[in-house]
C-alpha cells in the first residue's frame, strides 16, 4: 500500500536534535556492520585465491599477517627465488586492497616473514640484514620494529637467547606475548623446530622446543588467540604432497598429537606460512607450485568441523 503523501504543513515536527541523534545512531550502526575487507558473504569451504593481481601475483607471495583492524596486509613478496624477499604492505582503502608497497623498514635486506603483536604495535620480522652493522653476522634473526606517530620505527635486533647463530625465523606472537619461532639451532628433534620463549624482563626467557616437533622439517607456528590449537607446516610422515599444514590441538593443558588438516588445503605441492585473520574466522596461508607462491583463505570453521 502506496504511503500518502503529506505537505510539508501537514507533516509531524521532528526536534532537531532528535533528527542528529537518529542520524548518529544509524552511522555508528552502520560502521559497526562493516564486514572486515577481506570477509566472503557465503561460506569459504573451499580455498580461494586472495585478491589476485593486486596481493597474489606472478610473485612470489607468502607469509601473511593483518593489522588487528582487518585493513592492512603485510606479506613477503619476491620477484624469484634468485632474489632477495621484501616486505610489502597493502591497506584496504576505497573499497578495494591497494597496489602493495616495500614497507617503510624493509627493502634493503632479506626481510621476511612479518607478524604483529596482538595489540598491532610491534612487527617482528626474519631478516638477513647485518647485527650493529657487521656484515659477518649476517644470518637469518629475528628482528622487530615499534609503531611510531609517523609509522615504523627503526629495526631493532632481538639478541640471545632468542638469536643463536644459527637460522632463527617465523616469528609469532601469543596474546600473553610468548613468543613462538622456528629454529634449527642444536637440541632439536629435527632439521628445523619449533620454539617459544616467554617473556622475561626486557627480553625472553630460555626458548624451548614445542613437544609435537618431529624428526622432519616443523615450524611456521600459527596461533589461535584462546591457545586452543596451533597450525603449523611440516614435512613430516603423513603429508599430501612437499610440505602441508597440521593442526595440534590443546585439551587439559596437553598438546594433542599433530594431524594433517586435510585435502580441503593439502596438494600435492607446498602449503606453507599458515595465519588467522584478526576475527579468527579465515585461515589464510601460501600455496606454492613451481616457482609461484600465492596467498588463499578459507573458512576456518570447514577445515575444524569434527577434529
Amino acid at each position: 500500500m502506496p504511503v500518502p503523501f503529506l505537505s510539508p504543513s501537514a507533516r509531524p515536527s521532528i526536534p532537531r536534535g532528535l533528527l542528529i541523534l537518529t542520524a548518529a545512531l544509524a552511522l555508528c550502526a552502520g560502521v559497526a556492520a562493516q564486514p572486515h575487507p577481506y570477509h566472503v558473504a557465503e561460506a569459504l569451504e573451499q580455498p580461494r585465491i586472495f585478491a589476485p593481481g593486486i596481493i597474489s601475483t606472478d610473485a612470489i607471495e607468502y607469509g601473511p599477517a593483518f593489522a588487528p583492524d582487518g585493513k592492512t596486509l603485510y606479506f613477503t613478496r619476491r620477484a624469484s627465488w634468485r632474489d632477495a624477499p621484501a616486505i610489502y604492505v597493502s591497506r584496504f582503502e576505497r573499497g578495494a586492497w591497494q597496489t602493495p608497497q616495500v614497507a617503510s623498514f624493509s627493502g634493503s635486506y632479506a626481510d621476511e616473514y612479518p607478524a604483529l603483536s596482538p595489540d598491532g604495535t610491534r612487527l617482528y620480522f626474519a631478516s638477513k640484514r647485518p647485527v650493529d652493522g657487521n656484515a659477518a653476522e649476517s644470518h637469518n634473526d629475528i628482528w622487530f620494529v615499534e609503531r611510531a606517530d609517523d609509522g615504523w620505527g627503526t629495526p631493532r635486533h632481538l639478541a640471545a637467547p632468542i638469536s643463536s647463530g644459527h637460522i632463527d625465523s617465523h616469528p609469532s606472537v601469543a596474546d600473553d606475548g610468548t613468543l613462538y619461532f622456528h629454529s634449527d639451532r642444536p637440541g632439536g628433534r629435527g632439521g628445523v623446530d619449533m620454539y617459544h620463549a616467554r617473556p622475561d624482563g626486557d627480553g625472553y626467557s630460555e626458548p624451548q622446543p614445542l613437544p609435537f616437533n618431529s624428526e622432519a622439517t616443523d615450524g611456521e607456528a600459527c596461533l589461535d588467540p584462546q591457545g586452543r590449537f596451533i597450525i603449523f607446516y611440516s614435512e613430516r610422515a603423513g603429508t599430501r604432497g612437499n610440505g602441508d599444514l597440521f593442526i595440534v590441538h590443546r585439551r587439559d593443558g596437553a598438546w594433542s598429537a599433530a594431524s594433517n588438516l586435510g585435502d580441503r588445503v593439502n596438494t600435492a605441492d607446498y602449503e606453507w606460512t599458515p595465519a588467522l585473520s584478526p576475527d579468527g574466522r579465515y585461515l589464510f596461508y601460501a600455496h606454492l607450485a613451481g616457482n609461484d607462491s600465492d596467498l588463499y583463505q578459507i573458512d576456518l570453521d570447514a577445515l575444524l568441523e569434527g577434529r
